[in-house]
């Protein structure tokens, strides 16, 4: 039996073999060592968690809604593939239809210890692909709710100053399923789950820090990549293990790139003479509230919160004209390279 004491969930006993034993395995324990956040969270901009701590959590949330154990061990493998930096291997190498962890999962999965321990135990990895279709408390199309996505907002709220933990409890109370969906129970729980889902998104996710920083980051690696300096293999390192080597690389755009990568930068919108433009991805939720036996988008309930909503994707999709730099620095050092 392998004790789990969550900060969310609290104590768990894990007793299904499979479980454990997936659980022990080197390649979910890499993920001990990869953030959540990315490189915000390894600069301490952004609350710190591990992939390792959110995939234990989204087996937990599965456990706790009835979820079948074939689909647990989906949610703990779902970001087995995830590299360091969580999703900046994307814009390295993606053709941003398909994640790069998403695209990688099978052969990682592949290479991995994994696929013995899961034949020993009767299971077959290639059945557990999170996006297989079959799971449909794990994953779900924005903006529903699925255990992945409920599991990485609860896990941000308390750290990020947006809820208590008795409020966390008392969301997670209202959390039920109703034909193979999650919903919430309570109307009001559902307004306070969205409204602080578009504040984190405001605050973290979408903003012109957490996006200026992703994209420096980005194009730094992108250049190492073509430069020679960065093989696909090296990716899926600890986060401090790669940025320890991308600070070894000698040449000197990239290390000028880098230099850009750090808490203290300046990111100032600018749309005159900007370093970059760029949209982001915009995360909301519309949670379905269950009445009468019946679900409803919290949107047709609420119609001040279908408003906000609205609000918030219209103003969160336009162009990003962003204009970074370090303290102390003149405009003409911009990590642009336009000097």
């Amino acid at each position: 039996m392998r004790s789990i004491h969550d900060v969310i969930y609290g104590p768990q006993s894990i007793d299904e073999p499979v479980l454990e034993a997936v659980l022990a395995t080197a390649a979910m324990q890499r993920l001990c060592h990869v953030s959540q956040a990315g490189v915000s969270g390894l600069l301490g901009i952004s609350p710190d968690f591990s992939r390792y701590e959110h995939s234990a959590g989204v087996m937990l949330l599965l456990r706790r809604l009835g979820a079948s154990l074939k689909e647990q061990l989906a949610g703990l493998l779902h970001d087995i593939s995830h590299t360091a930096f969580s999703h900046v291997a994307d814009f390295v190498y993606s053709d941003h239809e398909i994640s790069y962890h998403e695209k990688m999962w099978p052969e990682v999965v592949r290479r991995s210890d994994i696929p013995a321990i899961l034949e020993a135990h009767g299971f077959s990895w290639e059945e557990l692909a999170a996006e297989s279709g079959e799971f449909l408390l794990l994953e779900q199309p924005a903006p529903l709710l699925c255990a992945d996505r409920v599991d990485y907002f609860l896990r941000t709220l308390f750290p990020a100053g947006l809820g208590t933990q008795e409020e966390i409890a008392w969301l997670l109370a209202h959390l039920t399923t109703h034909e193979g969906i999650i919903v919430v129970e309570d109307l009001e729980a559902a307004r306070w789950m969205a409204e602080r889902y578009i504040r984190m998104d405001e605050t973290m996710w979408s903003s012109p820090r957490e996006v200026a920083l992703y994209w420096v980051l980005a194009h730094t690696m992108r250049r190492a990549v073509e430069e020679g300096y960065l093989r696909e293999e090296d990716w899926y390192q600890t986060d401090r293990a790669l940025w320890k080597q991308l600070h070894h690389i000698p040449e000197p755009k990239i290390r000028k790139l880098l230099s850009y990568v750090q808490a203290d930068t300046i990111i100032i919108p600018n749309h005159e003479k900007p370093d970059f433009v760029t949209r982001t991805k915009v995360r909301t939720i519309d949670p379905p509230v269950l009445q009468g036996g019946s679900r409803f988008a919290l949107s047709t309930l609420d119609p001040t919160f279908a408003a906000r909503r609205a609000a918030h994707i219209k103003a969160r999709s336009q162009p990003m004209s962003l204009w970074v730099t370090r303290p102390h620095s003149v405009p003409a050092q911009s990590s642009s390279g336009q000097q």
